[in-house]
């Protein structure tokens, strides 16, 4: 019982703070049309580089759904 609530609580910090990350990250990038990849000063602009960055707009909502979708399975697992 402690141990599922545990894989919960790992999956919960893990899954869900990566996918906030990811959020915030399109968030950025829809907000101010510049996508931030790989480190904090390389972006993607929306206006020079629009296959760029759209493709890592669908990539980031990927990862976002991949990892919120990890968290859904864990906690039917413990539920």
């Amino acid at each position: 019982m402690m141990g599922e609530w545990l894989r919960l609580l790992f999956a919960l910090v893990f899954c869900g703070g990566f996918a906030a990350f990811m959020m915030r990250t399109i968030w950025l990038g829809f907000k101010t049309g510049k996508m931030p990849h790989t480190d904090s000063r390389t972006v993607a602009c929306r206006r020079k580089q629009p296959l760029f960055f759209w493709f890592l707009a669908f990539l980031f909502v990927g990862f976002a759904a991949a990892a919120l979708y990890t968290f859904y399975l864990a906690v039917l697992n413990v539920l």
